[in-house]
């Protein structure tokens, strides 16, 4: 004989759970964001342009017309940074007889004319060889003192030349590693806020080093000028921003961590007639530039980036720098005899074949 039984499940002080409430519960959101980023605390630099031997370390000395040592920067985040230096350049015998002029390139400033206070400064980020410490990696307990002087190798080719005034540049910064702090763990029975910081603690930075970088300075000088006559000296000031960077940018080839920013940018060249720019990156990306124009003293919009018949040639480009061809730019000073920069606007199709326009200024003379 098969017997059925059935047994009755209750709920407790109660015949039925049918429209009982339990009490609401709040859950935190719990993150962690710990923002430091450990930047130099001493910068070294000296202008040597006679070359003379200058010790630069215990056993090892330099003639380099520019002596600096190598900067590094620490991401200790908890999150991934684009890390923004920019270095003001002022030079302080601006209005004097002996102002110092900024080129372009090396060769402009090493050939420049006799007796020009021709200076060549450019910031150059380290390739994706491991910043170190003597013989030592970076640490992720780097203090600002370590990172007045890295080791590092230089990037080749990407040198940013340096303008009087602002100049940036940016780096994309892998967060530190974080881990539970013992006897502190973050327990699920017990939590209660979001403000979690006190239960975890910095343990290591990026196991591939990308939390670290580096940049230092390089340049050349005119050697045919009385650079005694200079009284005074060139000040440099770096300022740094942070951001977060909530996705993964793009980082330029051959370096190991300078931020490409997606939107090209256009900016007032050092020399008489030049322009730098970024190509920038994705859809957003230079493919061509299409003209560049300027408003003539007659009021006429004209190309000064392709070449006029029998009066200027085509703009060259090279490294980021746009060239304009020396006799279009001294047509427009001759005729403008009051300006010393003038407006331009630059005509250029991105990658998702837009045309775009952006206008800044030139420099005439």
């Amino acid at each position: 004989m098969v017997m059925a039984m059935s047994v009755p499940v209750m709920a407790a002080d109660s015949d039925s759970v049918s429209g009982n409430k339990v009490g609401g519960i709040t859950a935190p959101v719990i993150s962690l964001n710990v923002e430091k980023v450990v930047v130099p605390a001493d910068y070294k630099i000296v202008f040597n342009p006679d070359q003379l031997v200058v010790k630069t370390g215990e056993s090892t000395t330099s003639t380099d017309q520019i002596l600096s040592r190598n900067f590094g920067i620490v991401n200790q985040s908890s999150q991934d940074k684009i890390v923004s230096v920019n270095l003001a350049v002022e030079d302080l015998n601006k209005g004097e007889e002996n102002e110092i002029t900024f080129s372009v390139s090396a060769n402009a400033a090493s050939n420049a004319e006799e007796g020009e206070f021709a200076l060549y400064l450019a910031a150059v980020p380290a390739d994706t060889t491991p910043i170190s410490l003597s013989a030592n990696s970076v640490s992720a307990n780097a203090t600002p003192s370590d990172l007045a002087d890295v080791n590092m190798t230089k990037a080749a080719g990407k040198e940013m030349p340096l303008n009087a005034g602002d100049n940036t540049m940016q780096f994309y910064l892998k967060k530190a590693v974080y881990g539970s702090v013992s006897g502190n763990e973050i327990d699920l029975d017990t939590v209660s806020g979001n403000d979690v910081k006190d239960n975890l603690e910095l343990k290591s930075l990026e196991t591939n080093g990308k939390s670290v970088t580096a940049f230092t300075l390089t340049g050349s000088m005119n050697k045919n000028a009385e650079w005694g006559k200079i009284k005074e000296g060139i000040k440099i000031t770096p300022t740094y921003t942070v951001k977060t960077a909530l996705t993964s940018p793009t980082v330029e080839s051959g370096t190991g961590a300078l931020y490409v920013d997606p939107i090209p940018k256009f900016t007032t060249g050092i020399a008489v007639g030049t322009i730098q720019y970024t190509a920038g990156a994705g859809d957003d990306a230079v493919k061509s530039i299409n003209d560049i124009t300027m408003v003539s003293a007659g009021g006429k919009e004209m190309s000064i980036y392709k070449a006029l018949a029998g009066s200027w040639a085509a703009a060259t480009e090279s490294n980021g720098i746009i060239t304009i061809d020396p006799k279009c730019i001294s047509a427009f000073a001759k005729a403008l005899p009051n300006d010393t920069e003038r407006d331009v606007t630059i005509t250029f199709t991105n990658q998702n074949d837009e045309t775009q326009t952006v206008t800044i200024k030139i420099k005439l003379r």
